[in-house]
């Protein structure tokens, strides 16, 4: 249980951090496309 608890708080921030940078690119390549 421990072990499972320890890798969730290890990949949590890794895995926030990716959805936020999809998120940006996301925003960013409707934004250009906008402009276009």
């Amino acid at each position: 249980y421990f072990d499972t608890w320890q890798l969730t708080i290890n990949t949590g921030p890794s895995i926030i951090m990716f959805l936020m940078v999809f998120l940006i690119q996301k925003t960013q390549n409707r934004d250009t496309r906008a402009v276009r």
